[in-house]
């Protein structure tokens, strides 16, 4: 009988310590919902993703402080931040669009000279599956793509390897990062808006990137996989996967869950992504 009441005052200390906010992330100017914004908890491994009419649902295992710091965030808007207590009052958040900043590119006539290709990362046939067993948080996974000839220019496609693809829905977002100098992680963004493959299989993935004009910088910079499917709590229902290729002297690779910062991932240089890059440079 004290096992049973041990039990039940157990499960009421877990009901009561979450944490639970609801609400909608739409466009300042014309109300359209924003789908797959971030919405996290600045400093701490808790965040969620809107859905296609902008509604989120974020929840935390422990009990928040209401004066915690809610960051709300989506590429090509500016980032807002609130206090737990302010979203709760309202739910409501509105964005506003704004320009991501992007290193220098040139601009040159069509009838120029024309670009030279350039390849960069791996280019094996075959990987290994890498699965992460956190889904209902965000969760990101960077690998670093060396420029080794500091050759600028415009990204033009990214060959990735995925293990089980998804079955429905768009279970990633891409994003390509300049490097942080103060942490040598991911910084700024390289490209505007999110770059969500429509179709996934297992083995190689191909994707077109002309139209997101994704800027080459003249150093290294990361590529991340951004899981976008946070249903998948069970290890056995994991439908989605990134290939990687071990590598000891691949630089580390970086993880970030919900709000908290960029950290190194424990693979560190053992083992690296297998993405391979095209792009076109002077």
């Amino acid at each position: 009988m004290r096992f049973i009441l041990f039990l039940i005052l157990l499960v009421s200390h877990t009901v009561y310590a979450q944490t639970t906010l609801m609400g909608t992330v739409t466009d300042e100017t014309n109300s359209s919902p924003l789908h797959f914004a971030t919405i996290a908890v600045v400093g701490q491994p808790y965040g969620t993703l809107s859905d296609a009419d902008g509604n989120f649902v974020l929840t935390s295992p422990i009990t928040l402080n209401p004066k915690v710091k809610i960051q709300v965030s989506f590429l090509g808007y500016a980032t807002r931040e609130f206090t737990l207590s302010e979203l709760r009052s309202s739910g409501d958040v509105l964005l506003s669009t704004q320009g991501v900043d992007l290193p220098m590119a040139n601009v040159r006539a069509a009838n120029s000279e024309p670009l030279t290709e350039i390849s960069l990362g791996r280019s094996e046939r075959k990987a290994f599956t890498f699965y992460q067993s956190i889904f209902e948080q965000t969760y990101q996974l960077a690998t670093r793509i060396s420029n080794p000839g500091k050759r600028t220019g415009m990204l033009s496609s990214v060959r990735y390897y995925f293990g089980k693809a998804a079955k429905k829905g768009k279970p990633v977002r891409i994003n390509f990062y300049a490097i942080d100098p103060s942490c040598d992680c991911p910084g700024k963004a390289l490209h505007t808006g999110s770059i969500i493959p429509e179709k996934t299989k297992k083995g190689w993935n191909k994707l077109d990137l002309t139209e997101n004009l994704v800027l080459l910088p003249a150093t290294d910079f990361f590529l991340s996989f951004e899981w976008l499917g946070l249903s998948n709590t069970k290890s056995a229902a994991i439908n989605f996967s990134v290939g990687m290729v071990p590598d000891q002297a691949a630089q580390p690779i970086y993880e970030k869950v919900g709000g908290s910062s960029w950290q190194e991932s424990v693979k560190r240089g053992a083992y690296r992504p297998l993405v391979r890059i095209q792009g076109k440079v002077e």
